[in-house]
Parts: structure tokens; sequence; C-alpha cells
């Protein structure tokens, strides 16, 4: 399902439209969720202090996605690409169990991360 230029700021909104939809030019801000799965694409999205505890992201692609201000904690994204996207200030931190985010499989090309805590080393690599 294409949804286009929505603007979502609380769970109940997202939540039935997180698996298989793609997202052009939508705006997600102030939400926080808790445990959903995600398998969907973000084209020219923001995301604007979203807090997503245990967010389970499956083979999503993020195409020139803005990320600010974003907490995940816990949160795993398998297999996901990151093209041309922008992280400002986001953090990937422990869940309350101490496990920390994981990225198996995740691929970034171009765009850059300022300010963020938690991301594996090789996100974002400069050429």
């Amino acid at each position: 399902m294409l949804i286009e230029r929505s603007e979502y700021s609380d769970e109940s909104s997202l939540a039935a439209c997180l698996e298989g939809s793609i997202f052009r030019y939508c705006e997600f801000k102030d939400i926080l969720l808790d445990g959903k799965s995600v398998d969907a694409v973000f084209l020219s999205c923001e995301l604007y202090d979203v807090d997503w505890y245990w967010g389970f992201f499956n083979a999503c692609l993020f195409v020139d996605a803005k990320f600010e201000n974003c907490v995940f904690r816990g949160s795993n994204f398998a297999d996901c690409r990151f093209l041309n996207c922008e992280l400002i200030k986001c953090r990937f931190e422990e869940d309350n169990f101490g496990s920390p985010c994981s990225f198996e499989g995740t691929q970034w090309f171009g765009g850059n991360a300022e300010g963020c805590v938690g991301l594996p080393e090789y996100a974002f690599p400069k050429m």
C-alpha cells in the first residue's frame, strides 16, 4: 500500500500500516512505540523524536530519510538498507535486559550521522 504525505503522531494511527507499506514524503513525530514489526519502505520521510523500544525492522528500505532525536532501544535492524539518509542526535541503546540494537546484514550507502550514539562502526562509511 502506497502512503503519501501523511503525518503520524501516535501509535494507533501507525501500527496498522507498518507491514508491507511504502511511505513517501511522510512525517513521523513524537511517537512512542513498543515491540512493533516493520517491513516497509520509507522514501524521503522524516522521523522526529520517535522513541521505539524493541522495534523489529526486517529488510526495510530507507531512502533519503531524515532521523532526528530518535531513540531506538533494543531494536533489531535485520537486512535493512539506508540510502542517502541523515541521522541527527539519534541514540541506539540497550533494552532493559542489556541487549543492544543489532544491525545484522544492514547496509549503509551515502548519507551521514551527526551526534549519534550506538551505531556500528561500519555505518555511513566515508568515501
